[in-house]
């Protein structure tokens, strides 16, 4: 079948909306899927920058819905004019040793992001075509997956909001779900992007208070009061963020630390640890870009540091996880570490019972032709979420 794709041909430069694209018809397993929405993410922008490592030309978007139009060999869940949410993770089989432990997005059988497989696609020249940031290929008019990155859902949800329950939602509330945020307890949430909007909304939700939102944007810190932040604070116009927190939690820290930024360094973890109560839970969300170990390594233990070896007072910062009377833990999540067999169709009533906020999440609606329009507005922060329209 030929398509219409959006193409990422050149780290850093605009993505080529092409004409030709081939994708083809489901093999066992999978499924093909009509996308009819694909919201823009910040991991989509991630992929495409320079630095990251991508085979070209591939088709980003994993933020996905539509329905279903074919169905390859031993497909039985899905049917052809199911609507769908298209996911980066899995619903997982169902019987093995983590699934049966509640841990489904851990699946051994159907894992997420599964095994390195043949995408299907290639251009009207033959050349093969990968898919970024993720295992969805969305910015194309087809999307040919695993049946196992599908959740059905009501035929009457809006499909402009179904597609942001993929990641956005399943990560950022999701993250709050698996991190264990309780009626009382105290939430932090350092970024409020969609994902971060999704962890205040998700705090808010399971009883939290306070729910702070911090961020260096003034009109996102505005935005994170309607999804359930009951305090501010710009980490730029304040002396001491870290004493801000503080203040706003009976000097003990927040219970739940959520990091929905890039983590490049170990200066945000450091601070975010320094945030926290002694007993917190400490939630990586975002993608992270750790730095190589210094060059030498450390020295070895209980003589002189080795060449290169960090200076003592770069890792004081540890002893509030490891230091006498720290019961904190760190983390990480991948789209939430949501069960989203269960989550996806619990969000979709949620939000026709008025009590999950996505049409705020809405920022404009694009042609795939303007998608390069819809990146640009995420990237400066004007957007929260830009919807391509097929």
């Amino acid at each position: 079948m030929k398509m219409k794709a959006a193409l990422c041909r050149e780290l850093g430069k605009p993505l080529v909306v092409e004409d030709g694209v081939t994708v083809a018809s489901p093999r066992k397993g999978e499924v093909l899927v009509k996308v009819d929405a694909t919201a823009v993410c910040r991991s989509d922008l991630h992929v495409i920058e320079p630095g990251f490592p991508s085979r070209l030309p591939g088709i980003p978007g994993h933020e996905t819905a539509g329905h279903v139009v074919e169905v390859g060999e031993g497909v039985n869940r899905i049917k052809v004019g199911d609507v769908v949410c298209v996911t980066t993770s899995t619903v997982g089989c169902g019987f093995c040793e983590a699934c049966l432990s509640g841990n489904r997005s851990s699946c051994t059988v159907y894992p997420m992001m599964g095994p390195p497989k043949e995408s299907g696609l290639q251009t009207s020249k033959g050349e093969p075509i990968s898919k970024m940031a993720g295992t969805v290929g969305g910015f194309a008019e087809y999307a040919l997956v695993n049946e196992y990155q599908l959740v059905k859902i009501a035929d009457d949800m809006p499909i402009d909001r179904a597609c942001i329950l993929s990641c956005a939602v399943s990560t950022g509330f999701g993250s709050a779900i698996t991190a264990g945020v309780h009626p009382f307890s105290s939430s932090l949430i350092i970024g409020t992007g969609a994902v971060g909007l999704n962890a205040i909304q998700g705090s808010y939700f399971l009883g939290a208070c306070p729910v702070i939102a911090m961020d260096v944007l003034d009109n996102r810190l505005e935005a994170a009061k309607k999804f359930g932040a009951t305090h501010t604070i710009n980490s730029q116009k304040v002396k001491d963020p870290i004493k801000a927190v503080k203040d706003l939690t009976e000097g003990k820290g927040a219970d739940y630390v959520f990091i929905t930024v890039t983590l490049s360094d170990n200066d945000l973890l450091r601070q975010a640890i320094e945030m926290s109560s002694s007993r917190a839970v400490i939630i990586r969300i975002a993608m992270s870009r750790m730095p190589a170990p210094p060059p030498g390594g450390g020295g070895r233990a209980g003589g002189p540091p080795g060449p290169g070896a960090r200076p003592m007072e770069d890792i004081e910062w540890m002893r509030g996880l490891v230091g006498f009377g720290s019961w904190r833990r760190v983390i990480s999540t991948a789209i939430g570490s949501s069960d989203i067999i269960r989550d996806i169709p619990n969000y979709v009533r949620l939000y026709k019972a008025g009590r999950l906020k996505l049409d705020e999440l809405v920022t404009a609606h694009y042609p795939l032709e303007k998608i390069n329009e819809a990146i640009a507005t995420l990237r400066t922060g004007e957007a929260l979420r830009n919807v391509i329209m097929f």
